[in-house]
Order: structure tokens, then C-alpha cells, then sequence
């Protein structure tokens, strides 16, 4: 009688003890839900600032263009020893009288005609290209691949002609005009500092 007692005190020693693991077994699960969906959460959000901090450095507010820091740092990975291409050409675009332009209307006018010039210009780039604002009123593109002295002229002037579309402001046109300055990599300077020179 006393080994039918101790066989029948263990299985319900079993039996209290899985139905006390079973009763843990759901609110561990919804704990360990609840912490995952805030590690989430958080995680997410450190991405995002993150994000919105390398925007901040690397990217132009008013046109979204790259800044000339980034430019700078794509111009020097070019030219580096392990240079993401071996010929490129590269355009500087200034806007001229876009002073008097700012002062005749506002910088908010301003503002809005960099953003219409931003938006023309990267109409007239390729994928492959690489164009960012490094003024005020200056832009720079960087062209990968071997090019002729006529077809980079053409480019330019295909930028050109985008620029100087007329841009309507209160039933007002308003034209401007740009200068363009080309350089080539490698004949025209082996870094970024003799390229902007």
C-alpha cells in the first residue's frame, strides 16, 4: 500500500507540475510578444534617425541633391587608387545672376527656381551619373566613362537648354542662363582638388 501511495503521490506531483508550467506557459508568451514589438519599435526608430541623419549630412535640404560634402567624398573615391571608374568628365554648372534674381523676388522665389533647376537637371542625367549642388547657386555632375570632347559639350548643352527653360512664377516668365566649366579625369587633373581647380 505504501509504494501504491508513493506511485500515486509522484503522478500527481507530475501532473501539478506541468499544469503549473502550462499556466506560465501564456503570459510568458504574451510578455515575450509585448518585448519583441518594443525592441522592434525601437530598433525601427534608431534606423530612422539614423536615416534622417545621414539626410542631414549628405544630402541638400532645399533639392534633395547630394551636398558637396558627399560630392566631394564620391569625387575622391573616383580618383583614388581604388577608384569606382578609371575616365569620367565632370560639368560645374553657375547660375548667372541668380543674386540679382534673389534679390529682385525673394529667396523664397529663389528657393523655388534651385528646386525647378535641381528637378531639370537630373531629367538630363542617367542612373550612372552623379550630380549634386556644392553653392549656392552651383551644381556639379559627374559623368562616368570615356567621353569625347563633342559629346560632353552636348550634354552640357542639353543641360543648358533645361535650364534656361522658362520658369513661371505669378503668370511671370523668368529666364536664366548658366556657365558651364568641363574637366576630364585623368587628363585634366589626377584628385579632386586639381579636377576643381
Amino acid at each position: 500500500a505504501f509504494c501504491i501511495l508513493n506511485i500515486i503521490g509522484a503522478s500527481v506531483n507530475v501532473f501539478v507540475q506541468k499544469t503549473y508550467f502550462c499556466s506560465l506557459a501564456y503570459p510568458c508568451s504574451v510578455v515575450a510578444i509585448i518585448v519583441a514589438t518594443i525592441l522592434y519599435r525601437q530598433l525601427h526608430k534608431l534606423d530612422q534617425n539614423a536615416n534622417a541623419m545621414n539626410r542631414m549630412v549628405y544630402q541638400d535640404e532645399l533639392t534633395e541633391l547630394p551636398n558637396r560634402k558627399r560630392f566631394l567624398n564620391s569625387l575622391s573615391n573616383r580618383t583614388g587608387n581604388n577608384g569606382v571608374q578609371s575616365f569620367f568628365s565632370m560639368l560645374f554648372i553657375d547660375l548667372d545672376d541668380f543674386k540679382v534674381l534673389n534679390d529682385l523676388l525673394g529667396h523664397q522665389v529663389g528657393d523655388i527656381f534651385l528646386r525647378e533647376v535641381a528637378h531639370n537637371l537630373k531629367s538630363c542625367t542617367t542612373d550612372d551619373d552623379f550630380i549634386g549642388r556644392i553653392g549656392g547657386d552651383e551644381f556639379a555632375i559627374i559623368i562616368p566613362g570615356e567621353h569625347t570632347n563633342s559629346e560632353v559639350y552636348k550634354i552640357a548643352q542639353k543641360m543648358s537648354e533645361a535650364i534656361s527653360s522658362p520658369f513661371e512664377y505669378r503668370n511671370k516668365e523668368i529666364k536664366i542662363t548658366a556657365t558651364f566649366g568641363i574637366v576630364q579625369f585623368p587628363k585634366d587633373g589626377q584628385n579632386g582638388t586639381e579636377l576643381l581647380q
